[in-house]
């Protein structure tokens, strides 16, 4: 982790128990750190050392799905409450946050967030099978997913 991202990361965790690593939040936040958005994206590169050090610093990794589809990764010491918290502290309107092991580059026609392991295929089915409500909401986009991601896996779901 290069010195400015550290810097960013540190004090972020201690000033409101998360840091999103995102270069145009980072830079809204803190432009005294970096002197543009391009500078501060070329630091935010997030490798396997950096996810150690921010475990380390006794944070836990998440992905924050906000409005139109934007994901923001981040690191909080306490998932408690952490969309209303990113959104007093950071202005983002957040839907849905999903903790994460690792931060993963982003496959083909994959939606961010969704962690699907062998065992939970039955919690995607009774989730795809949920009535979609009409209004935009973190449920909608849950249940969405689910139908995705059976889906992309071949099984399908009587609705």
């Amino acid at each position: 982790m290069n010195s400015k991202l550290r810097k960013y990361t540190i004090e972020q965790l201690a000033s409101t128990g998360f840091v999103l690593l995102d270069h145009k939040v980072a830079f809204k936040l803190r432009p005294d750190i970096w002197a543009t958005p391009t500078n501060c994206m070329c630091d935010m590169t997030i490798g396997k050392e950096d996810v150690t050090a921010l475990q380390r610093l006794g944070a836990m990794l998440f992905t924050a799905i906000g409005p139109h589809d934007v994901v923001v990764r981040g690191a909080a010491r306490s998932m408690r409450e952490i969309e209303k918290r990113i959104e007093l502290c950071a202005g983002l309107a957040v839907m849905d946050a999903v903790t994460v092991e690792t931060f993963s580059v982003k496959q083909k026609n994959q939606q961010p967030g969704v962690t699907v392991k062998p065992d939970n295929i039955a919690e995607l089915k009774e989730l795809a099978a949920m009535e979609l409500p009409m209004h935009d909401c973190a449920l909608r986009k849950k249940i969405l997913r689910s139908r995705q991601e059976l889906g992309a896996r071949g099984l399908t779901i009587s609705i």
